[in-house]
């Protein structure tokens, strides 16, 4: 029974490894990365990207890290399987209530190479503005991303 587990454990590692790689090298990424944010390596939050940016090489050392970490969790067979599969789910849930502007938004990031300020204009509807406040929201965002950057 053991065995079984830390098999299905390896298994979900084993995506988790590589729904990682997919999504740190996905349009979503990128779209977010003209806007100063990225996916979070630990999950699938997004979070602001620190500046200067990591070279490739400890990038890639920081995903070896973190997934050394989690393939040392297997372990723990049956409880790293059901941690594993309750992220999942709670993954896909949580998306069920969200209104259909919110659900679209996020579509274009994932589907759509955005321009920066189709994005921003895509922000500026999703939080129901004129299309007058257009320049303002646009610099807002300039000035986060160059405060992001000094």
């Amino acid at each position: 029974m053991y065995e079984t587990g830390v098999t299905v454990a390896f298994l979900l590692w084993l995506y988790g490894c590589i729904s990682t790689v997919v999504r740190k090298n996905s349009l979503l990424e990128k779209n977010l990365n003209k806007i100063g944010k990225k996916t979070s390596l630990l999950g699938s939050g997004i979070v602001d990207i620190r500046y200067p940016r990591d070279s490739a090489s400890k990038s890639i050392l920081k995903y070896v890290a973190v997934m050394g970490v989690s393939l040392i969790l297997i372990v723990f067979s049956w409880l790293y399987v059901a941690v594993s599969l309750f992220a999942i789910f709670y993954s896909f849930r949580k998306d069920l209530g969200v209104p259909p502007a919110i659900k679209e938004y996020r579509w274009k990031l994932r589907n759509v190479d955005m321009s920066f300020d189709e994005i921003i204009k895509a922000i500026v509807e999703l939080e129901g503005l004129d299309d007058s406040e257009y320049p303002r929201v646009r610099q807002e965002w300039i000035e986060y991303i160059n405060r992001l950057k000094s």
